[in-house]
């Protein structure tokens, strides 16, 4: 007499038509997350011709999403729009945030460590064109 093995349940879940859609989809669902836009922005700020050691930059379309940025210890930054790299192509105004931090639980920002022109849109000055492809982006303050 010939036993069989039983499959194990996965194998059995999966055998199901229905039930493979109910699995494939969550991974049809997360391809899309982390992809890219058709323009990456990177770049260093500057501040009195030094690296800025710390702060945010921010790119403002005319609409649509900011694509945002941290600025590191050495001045460089690297743009992104929401949970995607880069940003899309198009005329952007941007503004530039470093400020010291105030120790504590949380920590506070302190004053700021540029002119608080830079931190509006408005009165930044700082606009630039961004093409599709690879962009490196300078932003010198002054």
């Amino acid at each position: 007499m010939l036993f069989r093995k039983r499959s194990s349940t996965f194998v059995h879940i999966w055998c199901r038509p229905g039930c493979r859609i109910a699995w494939l989809l969550p991974a049809v669902c997360l391809t899309g997350c982390g992809e890219r836009l058709e323009s990456s922005v990177t770049g260093v700020v500057t501040y009195q011709g030094a690296p800025l050691e710390k702060g945010n930059v921010a790119f403002y379309p005319v609409s649509g999403a900011p694509a945002l940025a941290t600025i590191g210890k050495d001045g460089t930054y690297r743009l992104r729009t929401a949970s995607k790299s880069g940003l899309a192509a198009g005329e952007y105004r941007a503004i530039v945030t470093s400020f010291e931090v105030i120790p504590g639980d949380p920590p506070m920002p302190g004053e700021s460590l540029i002119p608080r022109r830079y931190s509006r849109p408005d009165t930044s000055n700082l606009q630039f064109s961004v093409q599709p492809g690879a962009n490196t982006i300078e932003i010198e303050l002054e």
